[in-house]
């Protein structure tokens, strides 16, 4: 505390003036300029505003593409859709599909389906997600450690599922985001109780209470949690590259129908938020016109307390402030803040970012990565224009050939019944009118020349083969090729062409994954690590694999504070980095091949008289493999030492063995 941030007293005492809570500094009354904390209020909604308005606005420039590739995705074709030039501009006169039966050709969902799976197969191989590993052996022990309550923390996150609504997003519109954070989940915990039930026949009836299962409110998990974000829902720097988010001056998302309930439980002291009284006079929805969703009041009809409970917009955004220059602290240097903003109108959350690795808690992944681009278009806009003549060409043929089937003609009314003629319904019978009856009779006029049949000339016959043509076209856009489908070839075509191309498209599709990798989960991989060392406050058990598993000797250890404190720089090797060596089944089993074939190297070192142990590399070898719970395999036979030594003696006695002094 420096000297401005005194008083001195008459004495000469010097009293230390605290600030202000956060609270109070921002403290929403109802009437800006009036109150405490009412203006200043007002000037930090202000800024924060400004920020949402540009984050919002920012996006919805996005909006128009992304929401013709979601109707490819959902085979859904909009009838009232107008003309829509390549330009990108409108043409209202008339209509994009003018045909009012139509069908949407799935050419982008089994493209961007196929490719998905091959991604997500890559980036999902490996068991846990992350791998990490020491830079010496000394804190290898601690990296693994590491490793398993990481892996724990996924298992919680449902990390394959982020993984894939990710993938989901990089493919339709080009960008995907994941938030990264500190959960905790707190609960009733269930406890034995004081004294064994097997106890309670000895204990006094009015003691046995004690034998009773108990609860207590308490911390019932901690762990890293990942969250995949609608990209529909982020707030960005306009001025920055959206795969470079820790250069933005701020970044976040907003969550649409947030009840307000959900944020009254995490009020301050025991929360991080305040002004939720203010937050809930205001309604639900209020000042969120560009909301795609309009918020929603839920009534009950008893209990004034729980009368209308609103929902509304939270807008989440960290960025980048001088706390001085924005009156909240007297610190003069750059921090990260936390705020979050209800309805556009209520400050209800504002703090510095508590996590030390001092990065914005947001990771993005750009499906085609531009460093100078703003935004890329997603697999889904790429092959969005033969989606729309598939669509096109398939309708209009599907027309031309209802009409062939209606059965068009030409007749004369004065002959044949019109009425009956034209009825829509199969298995039409007309009558004659009585001139035409007269006709017939008299031999006058056959049946053939009352009628004729419309000659139809169908043009689109040839629709369906462009459809495939196209179809093609998008496949060498996307390297989804009919193997990568799991489609027949429509010619024959030898092994080796076969595994060619699935090769070079699989090639292709991983290098998508490979780039997505280290975009978003590089940086989620290395924060996990500082968020576990920072906060981790309780116990947990977790289970371990691999060689801490063989020195330990356990299949499960209980992690505490005091295993992750501490500054090491581990290497994060997420799902497409090359693997520890040591953790690859196949070099191992390459191991196991020189052995059988050299047995020399079963015989002691003449140097240092060490022995190699068979038995622990082919545990190494069966660990890397994914098998688990080896010891299992293992049976003890008597004592392993003596039965040897029993061997050597009767070896002697037969005079099969001779002792190495006697030895000639």
């Amino acid at each position: 505390m420096t000297d401005s941030n005194a008083l001195q007293v008459p004495d000469g005492t010097k009293l230390e003036v605290r600030p202000k809570p956060i609270e109070q500094l921002l403290e929403h009354n109802g009437a800006f300029g009036e109150g405490r904390g009412g203006a200043h209020h007002a000037k930090v909604l202000s800024e924060l505003a400004r920020m949402i308005d540009a984050g919002i606005e920012h996006i919805e420039k996005r909006y128009d593409d992304w929401r013709l590739v979601d109707y490819s995705m959902r085979m859904f074709i909009d009838l009232d859709r107008p003309i829509r030039h390549a330009d990108g501009t409108e043409d209202t006169t008339g209509k994009e599909n003018p045909f009012r039966r139509a069908i949407v050709i799935p050419i982008t969902y089994a493209n961007l389906i196929s490719r998905m799976v091959q991604e997500f197969a890559i980036l999902t191989q490996r068991d846990p997600f992350i791998h990490y590993e020491g830079r010496d052996s000394r804190d290898h022990i601690r990296a693994r450690i590491h490793e398993a309550a990481i892996r724990y923390d996924n298992e919680q996150s449902m990390v394959d599922l982020q993984v894939w609504q990710n993938l989901f997003d990089a493919e339709r519109y080009g960008i995907c985001a994941m938030h990264d954070g500190w959960h905790e989940e707190w609960g009733w915990v269930y406890l034995p109780g004081k004294i064994s039930p097997q106890l309670a026949p000895m204990i006094p009836p009015h003691m046995r209470y004690l034998t009773e299962q108990r609860r207590e409110w308490g911390l019932r998990k901690q762990y890293v949690r990942w969250d995949a974000i609608n990209p529909r829902r982020l707030l960005l720097d306009p001025a920055v590259p959206s795969w470079n988010v820790q250069a933005m001056l701020f970044a976040g998302w907003w969550d649409e129908e947030v009840p307000w309930l959900d944020l009254k439980t995490a009020e301050r002291p025991e929360g991080p938020y305040f002004n939720l009284k203010a937050a809930r006079s205001q309604g639900s929805g209020q000042g969120d016109s560009d909301s795609l969703t309009q918020s929603m009041t839920s009534e009950t009809t008893t209990g004034d307390e729980f009368a209308q409970m609103p929902r509304g917009n939270v807008y989440r955004l960290w960025t980048r402030i001088i706390p001085k220059e924005w009156g909240l602290s007297d610190i003069e240097r750059p921090e990260i803040w936390w705020f979050e903003v209800w309805n556009k109108t209520v400050i209800i959350r504002a703090h510095p970012l508590i996590y030390q690795h001092g990065e914005i808690p947001l990771a993005l992944g750009q499906l085609d990565p531009d460093m100078h681009a703003a935004f890329t278009p997603g697999m889904g806009e790429q092959i969005r224009g033969l989606q729309d003549l598939s669509d096109w060409m398939a309708a209009s043929h599907a027309t031309q050939v209802r009409r062939a089937l209606n059965d068009e003609g030409i007749f004369d009314p004065s002959l044949i019944n019109a009425k009956e003629m034209l009825q829509p319904k199969p298995g039409r019978w007309a009558r004659l009118t009585p001139t035409g009856s007269r006709l017939l009779r008299r031999g006058i006029l056959p049946i053939d020349a009352m009628y004729s049949q419309k000659k139809m000339t169908d043009i689109t016959s040839h629709h369906m083969d462009l459809v495939q043509a196209y179809f093609s076209f998008a496949q060498r856009v996307s390297a989804a090729a009919d193997t990568i489908q799991g489609m027949p070839l429509p010619t024959k075509r030898t092994l080796g062409e076969v595994e060619q191309v699935t090769g070079m498209g699989t090639m292709r599709i991983g290098t998508t994954a490979q780039l997505l990798d280290r975009m978003l989960y590089g940086p989620l991989a290395r924060r996990a690590i500082s968020l576990r060392q920072q906060l981790t406050s309780r116990e947990q058990i977790v289970r371990i694999t691999g060689r801490l598993k063989q020195q330990l000797g356990v299949e499960s250890i209980t992690v505490d504070p005091q295993h992750l404190v501490g500054e090491y720089d581990y290497i994060a090797h997420t799902p497409t980095m090359a693997v520890d060596p040591a953790r690859q089944a196949a070099i191992w089993g390459q191991f196991l091949q020189v052995i059988a074939g050299a047995p020399q190297l079963l015989m002691p070192d003449p140097v240092t008289g060490k022995r190699l142990d068979v038995h622990a590399v082919v545990d190494e070898f069966m660990q890397a493999a994914g098998v688990r719970y080896l010891d299992s395999f293992y049976k003890q036979v008597g004592n392993a030492q003596m039965a040897g030594m029993d061997q050597i003696q009767q070896g002697v006695d037969s005079g099969r063995l001779v002792p190495m002094d006697q030895a000639v």
